[in-house]
């Protein structure tokens, strides 16, 4: 992707349709969400999630591991709404 300023719109297609259409541009797509929850000034509203273990990278190209302990019934809410 080349440097410089792009509307939502094309963020999106740059995100879910570049290369080919079915690939995902995680980079792009992570700024993409990044960018929408600033516009909305919702970026520092808390979340629960309920019933889903996971664990982050100790560090740069670690694997990602989820517990063994992946409940089915995950939820989210908006903590204070």
């Amino acid at each position: 992707m080349a440097s410089g300023n792009y509307t939502l719109a094309e963020l999106l297609n740059l995100a879910l349709c570049t290369p080919e259409i079915g690939a995902v541009n995680f980079n792009i797509l992570h700024r993409l969400l990044h960018a929408i929850l600033s516009r909305l000034d919702i970026s520092t509203v808390r979340v629960h999630v309920d019933g889903f273990d996971f664990q982050r990278p100790v560090r740069a190209g670690s694997p990602w591991k989820p517990t063994a302990t992946v409940q089915t019934s995950t939820y989210v809410s908006i903590v204070g709404l």
